[in-house]
C-alpha cells in the first residue's frame, strides 16, 4: 500500500514552504521590485483583493506579467462571479470591465 498524503497535509506543507522562503528572503531582495511585486501579488490573492492585483498584472516588473498570464484568466473568472453575486442588483454591468482590464 502507498501512502497518499490528504490535500490538506499538501496544502500545509505548501504554506509551511511558502512561509519558511519569505522568511529567509534578506531586507536587499525584500526591496527588490520584482520580489516585492511577487509578494503583493501573493497578498491580494490571498486577500481576494481583486482590484489590487489586475492593477499588479498591468504594472508587473520585467516579465512578470508573462508569469502571471499563466493564472490571469482563472483570477479574472472568480472576480467575475464574485462581482456579479454582490454588484448586479446594485451597479451597472458597465463598470465591471474597468474594474478587471483584459491582458496587453
Amino acid at each position: 500500500m502507498t501512502f497518499s498524503p490528504s490535500f490538506a497535509w499538501i496544502a500545509y506543507l505548501l504554506l509551511v514552504e511558502l512561509n519558511l522562503y519569505v522568511s529567509q528572503l534578506t531586507s536587499k531582495q525584500k526591496a527588490s521590485p520584482a520580489v516585492k511585486h511577487a509578494l503583493a501579488v501573493q497578498r491580494s490573492l490571498a486577500l481576494g483583493n481583486y482590484h489590487a492585483f489586475f492593477e499588479q498584472y498591468l504594472n508587473a516588473p520585467n516579465m512578470g506579467a508573462y508569469i502571471m498570464d499563466h493564472f490571469v484568466d482563472r483570477e479574472r473568472l472568480r472576480a467575475l462571479l464574485i462581482m456579479t453575486r454582490a454588484y448586479v442588483r446594485h451597479s451597472s454591468l458597465m463598470l465591471i470591465p474597468d474594474m478587471m482590464p483584459s491582458g496587453y
